[in-house]
Order: structure tokens, then C-alpha cells, then sequence
């Protein structure tokens, strides 16, 4: 099984990656999931959402274009002081994942629990300027369905990462050769 990094659905979205500095490849790994995915600019005051994937527009009925750059709080619509609020903002500001069950609402206005975790995108430069934030609808259907698609996303992770090692570990034995070629 190989990582589909197409999207199925619709066009790839821009990754703004100018005003944002996403990385192509993370943008494609996330727009890949069939689990709802977002990544969001925590170094901008406003905190938007610079990437989502087609799964996070089926699961809260917003099209991308409607939703890149604007803060994620816009889905709580006037339920913006609920106890998990303040455990999402103080995992930001720590710089730490979070989990965190949150109401939210789907644009045609229907209702639900968001089991939200969020995970900090730590740059090579050691600083953290971008969340991934993973969604789930929070009833027990919508965890069955979500759990078949997560175990696929995973079993095609591992099978992108066995061909990354083995590529890794080539690329290591051809350059001990060409070294060792050198020498005789």
C-alpha cells in the first residue's frame, strides 16, 4: 500500500506556504488523510487555519476557501467559554499537545462534540509555529468510521516510512561503497 498524496476530491488547496512557511510535503500529507486534519499558524496573531484537509470539510460542511485564515473558533459560534477553551489556549501557549472535547457546529448549524487533539509542529529551528489539530465527530458511529479510516492512514504511514528507511539505509550502503571503491 503506498501514501496517496493526491487529493481524490477537489483541487489542492495553496499551502500559503509564503505567508506561512508550511512545508509542500506536510500540506500533502495532510490533504492525503481521510481523517479530518487541520494545521493552523500559531505565530499569527489571529491564529488562523492554513490548512485543511477534504476530511475536515466533510465533517463541519465548510469549503476550504472558506475557512483558510480564519481562527477555528468561529465553529463554537457563541459557545466560545466552554472549560476545554482554556486547556486548548494554555497547551499553545506551553508549547504541548492537548486533548480536548470541544462543541462545535457544522455550517448548516447542526451541533457537535468535537474530540479535538492538537499536536505542536516544532520547525527545525526548534520553535513552534504551527498546530496540527485532528478532529473527530464524538458518537459512537462516527468513531467506528473514523477508527476504520485512521487504521488505513496508518497502515499507509508505515508503509511510506519502510520505504523512506529502506531508501535511507541504500543511500547509506552505496556511499560506505563508494567510499571504500576509493580505497582499493
Amino acid at each position: 500500500m503506498s501514501l496517496n498524496l493526491i487529493s481524490r476530491h477537489r483541487p489542492a488547496t495553496p499551502c500559503r506556504r509564503a505567508a506561512h512557511d508550511v512545508p509542500e510535503a506536510a500540506c500533502n500529507i495532510v490533504r492525503a488523510s481521510t481523517v479530518p486534519l487541520t494545521v493552523v499558524d500559531v505565530s499569527a496573531p489571529s491564529q488562523p487555519l492554513v490548512v485543511v484537509n477534504d476530511a475536515f470539510s466533510r465533517l463541519t460542511g465548510y469549503e476550504p476557501t472558506e475557512v483558510i485564515g480564519r481562527n477555528c473558533r468561529f465553529l463554537q459560534h457563541d459557545q466560545r467559554n466552554q472549560p476545554a477553551c482554556e486547556d486548548i489556549r494554555m497547551a499553545i501557549a506551553m508549547g504541548t499537545s492537548v486533548q480536548a472535547r470541544v462543541v462545535n457546529f457544522r455550517k448548516d448549524g447542526k451541533r457537535f462534540v468535537n474530540l479535538l487533539y492538537l499536536h505542536p509542529l516544532m520547525s527545525r529551528d526548534g520553535v513552534t509555529r504551527h498546530y496540527l489539530g485532528s478532529q473527530f465527530a464524538d458518537n459512537e458511529s462516527a468513531r467506528n468510521d473514523q477508527a476504520k479510516r485512521l487504521t488505513a492512514d496508518m497502515r499507509a504511514l508505515l508503509s511510506y516510512t519502510d520505504f523512506v528507511t529502506t531508501q535511507s539505509y541504500r543511500t547509506i550502503s552505496e556511499s560506505v561503497a563508494t567510499v571504500l571503491r576509493s580505497s582499493f
